[in-house]
C-alpha cells in the first residue's frame, strides 16, 4: 500500500478559492489502482479560510514567505497553520508523494503566480509544498503528474516518483522531442532578434551547447514545458548539470565573466561584459520570456523577470548600467524603438571596450 496526499480540489473537492473544484483525470485514474490511498488535503481551508474565499498570493520581496489576499490582508499565519496541520496528516498516513495544485500560493511547487494579482508566474514554492518537500516528502503537480500518466498502471509504478535527489528521471521520446521544440523555438528568437540589432553570427551561434550531450540529456529528462529543465534540475538535485555546462561556454551570461580573486569579500568579482554579449544577453531575456509566459508576455515582462533578482546579481557596474537601460527602454518605449536603439549602439565605438577582444 502507497500513500499519496493529493490537494483535494484534484479530486473534484470544491474547496478553491472560488468555490470550485479542479478535477483532474490522470490523479482520478490513479484514485482507482489497488494499493493506493489518496490522501486528500486542503491547506487554505486546513488553516481556518472559508470556502470562497478572497484569492491570495505570495507577495515578493519579504524577508519572510508571506502571502496576502487581494484587499491586502496578510494570510500568512493561515497559510502557515494549514501547511502544518495537512503535513502533519500526510505524515501520519505515511505518505511519501504528494500530487499538489499547481501555481497554488499553498500548493505550487516551483511556479506560483507573482503577487500583483495580475495571472503572471514566477520561479516559487507554494507554503506547503515547500514544507512538504523539506519534509522529505516527494511533491509533483498535476501537469508533471501528466508527463508520467501513461506509465503509472500500479502502485509500484508510483514508486518511481519517489527516486531520491541524486537520481533522475527517465527520458522518454515524448519529452526530448517538447525539450527539442522548446530550445528550438528560444534559439530562432534570439537569432531573429540579433539579426534585427546587427549580431548576425552571435545569432547564429547562439545557445548551440544546448543541443549538446551532457545537456540536451538532462534537459529532455527534466523537461516539463511550462518552465525550465534547469528549475526542476536543481529542485530535485541541488544543483544543475546542464547549467554548470553551459554557463561557462556561453558569453552572453554574466556568469562567464566571473573572475577569481584573493578578496574574501569578493571571491568572483564580475569583469565588464562587452556591448555585443550584453545586447546578446538583452536578446536571450526577451526570447525566454515570450517561450515560457506566452500570450502573457508583455514588453514589460524582461524587466519585471529582471528586478526581481537584480539586487543578487553580480554585474559589473558598467554591465548593470546598459542592460538596465534596454530593459527600461523596452518596457516603456516598446521593441521599435528600442531595437533602434540597440542598432545603433552596435554599430557605434562603444562596441568595444576593455574586453572587446574577447
Amino acid at each position: 500500500m502507497i500513500s499519496v496526499a493529493v490537494s483535494a480540489c484534484l479530486l473534484g473537492e470544491p474547496c478553491r478559492y472560488d468555490g470550485a473544484s479542479r478535477p483532474c483525470q490522470e490523479v482520478l485514474r490513479l484514485r482507482e489502482m489497488p494499493d493506493v490511498e489518496f490522501v486528500p488535503v486542503c491547506p487554505e481551508v486546513a488553516g481556518g479560510l472559508p470556502t470562497p474565499r478572497i484569492p491570495s498570493e505570495i507577495i515578493p520581496g519579504k524577508a519572510i514567505k508571506t502571502v496576502c489576499n487581494t484587499n491586502g490582508d496578510d494570510n500568512t499565519e493561515a497559510f502557515r497553520k494549514g501547511a502544518e496541520t495537512c503535513l502533519a496528516e500526510a505524515q501520519a498516513r505515511g505518505c511519501k508523494l504528494a500530487i499538489l495544485k499547481a501555481k497554488s500560493p499553498s500548493c505550487g511547487s516551483g511556479l506560483v503566480y507573482d503577487g500583483t494579482f495580475s495571472g503572471k508566474l514566477t520561479a516559487g514554492w507554494g507554503v506547503a509544498a515547500e514544507l512538504f518537500r523539506q519534509a522529505g516528502i516527494t511533491v509533483v503537480d498535476e501537469k508533471a503528474l501528466g508527463f508520467y500518466a501513461r506509465s503509472l498502471k500500479t502502485a509500484d509504478d508510483l514508486e518511481k516518483l519517489l527516486e531520491s535527489r541524486d537520481q533522475m528521471p527517465s527520458m522518454t521520446a515524448e519529452k526530448a522531442l517538447g525539450h527539442f521544440r522548446t530550445i528550438t523555438k528560444h534559439k530562432l528568437l534570439v537569432m531573429k532578434l540579433c539579426f534585427k540589432v546587427g549580431l548576425c553570427g552571435q545569432g547564429l551561434k547562439h545557445d548551440l551547447s544546448k543541443y549538446a550531450p551532457v545537456e540536451f540529456s538532462k534537459g529532455a529528462r527534466y523537461y516539463q514545458g511550462f518552465r525550465s529543465p534547469n528549475a526542476q534540475e536543481r529542485d530535485e538535485r541541488g544543483f544543475t548539470e546542464a547549467w554548470l555546462h553551459h554557463k561557462g561556454r556561453n558569453k552572453h551570461h554574466f556568469e562567464y565573466w566571473l573572475d577569481a580573486a584573493d578578496d574574501t569579500e569578493m571571491p568572483q568579482p564580475p569583469a565588464p561584459m562587452p556591448t555585443r554579449y550584453i545586447v546578446e544577453m538583452f536578446c536571450d531575456r526577451i526570447a525566454a520570456c515570450k517561450v515560457y509566459q506566452g500570450d502573457a508576455y508583455t514588453d514589460a515582462s524582461p524587466w519585471n523577470y529582471y528586478d526581481r533578482f537584480s539586487a543578487l546579481l553580480p554585474l559589473h557596474p558598467a554591465t548593470r548600467t546598459q542592460l538596465e537601460r534596454m530593459l527600461l527602454m523596452l518596457r516603456d518605449q516598446g521593441e521599435e524603438a528600442t531595437f533602434a536603439y540597440v542598432r545603433q549602439l552596435v554599430k557605434s565605438r562603444h562596441c568595444e571596450g576593455p574586453c572587446a577582444r574577447f
